[in-house]
């Protein structure tokens, strides 16, 4: 286990796709830092362009698209995403998007090469930012940045609205349109904070209400035991290699369990009260987790 010392608290952290550096993001900070986890330090800043007032702004937003896109935003002041080849010694962006209007938020997904861009009154609409392609807005029944997570295989679409999980079909996946009706639905028990994700071998879905489980993303009937934790849950994974399922509470808690057993094989209590974001690296080595603190912590996962 290691502690990297930050000067802002971290509010969202993503690895490279070579697990070589973690991205992190939080506070009033209006640069993105980039960890070098070899040397435990901060090897370089990445900043978004000043606006048309000529400031500075706060960076709200960060994602990785495949293969090798790192896109920056701020939903404060802006309607623009800006994007670089990673690696990159240059701050400024390769390619700067206008998103037409002020954005909620984005969010990409594993294995694939789009992003997901949350407006307002609930409309949506997929970018890929390789080609520079967006799709019709559309209005989806689901509010907010409510959690959402796509297969791998990119067929499949699930979010969170209300206490369920609606899992749909994509009419066709190359233009992201969705079928009017879910192939399975999921009823949950508990309103407050919970998070969703496929496994990456797509016929499996994790929800982390309390307790979380696993679900048969075709059917909705769970596969696994009730996985107890306590308090909210801020974060959630399965491991890139589909071996375990990782869940971060905001009392700092890590819980880890086998994904062929369902047994918790590791409990970490990093001692926080704030813990607010979980990544893994895409070799499955390590995750990460920051938060209301000043360090992110790195956790060895084997």
């Amino acid at each position: 286990m290691r502690r990297l010392k930050s000067r802002t608290h971290i509010s969202k952290l993503v690895y490279s796709p070579d697990s070589r550096y973690l991205f992190s993001i939080g506070g009033t900070s209006t640069a993105a830092s980039v960890w070098d986890l070899q040397a435990g330090k901060v090897a370089q800043k990445i900043y978004i362009p000043m606006n048309e007032q000529l400031r500075r702004e706060v960076v709200t937003e960060i994602v990785f698209c495949l293969p090798n896109k790192l896109i920056l935003g701020s939903w404060q002041y802006s309607q623009h995403l800006h994007i670089w080849d990673w690696p990159s010694e240059k701050n400024a962006p390769s390619v700067t998007f206008s998103t037409g209007e002020t954005y909620l938020g984005i969010q990409s997904f594993s294995n694939q090469s789009i992003v997901l861009i949350s407006h307002y009154l609930r409309r949506r609409t997929f970018w890929n930012p390789i080609t520079n392609q967006h799709f019709p807005k559309f209005h989806a029944n689901w509010g907010g940045n409510a959690p959402t997570d796509i297969s791998s295989n990119g067929k499949l679409i699930a979010w969170v609205i209300d206490r369920r999980v609606e899992i749909y079909d994509f009419i066709n996946p190359s233009t992201f349109q969705i079928k009017a009706e879910p192939r399975a639905v999921l009823y949950l028990i508990d309103w407050a904070n919970f998070l969703i994700q496929f496994h990456p071998s797509e016929n499996l879905i994790a929800a982390s209400h309390c307790p979380a489980r696993v679900f048969d993303a075709e059917s909705g009937k769970p596969v696994s035991p009730q996985l107890t934790f306590s308090g909210n849950a801020v974060g959630l994974a399965f491991t890139p290699d589909g071996s375990k399922l990782l869940l971060l509470t905001t009392e700092g808690i890590l819980h880890i369990w086998n994904t062929s057993t369902y047994e918790e094989i590791a409990t970490y209590d990093f001692g926080v009260k704030s813990a607010k974001c979980l990544a893994v690296s895409p070799d499955s080595l390590t995750c990460a987790i920051g938060g209301g603190f000043l360090e992110i912590v790195v956790v060895d996962l084997e």
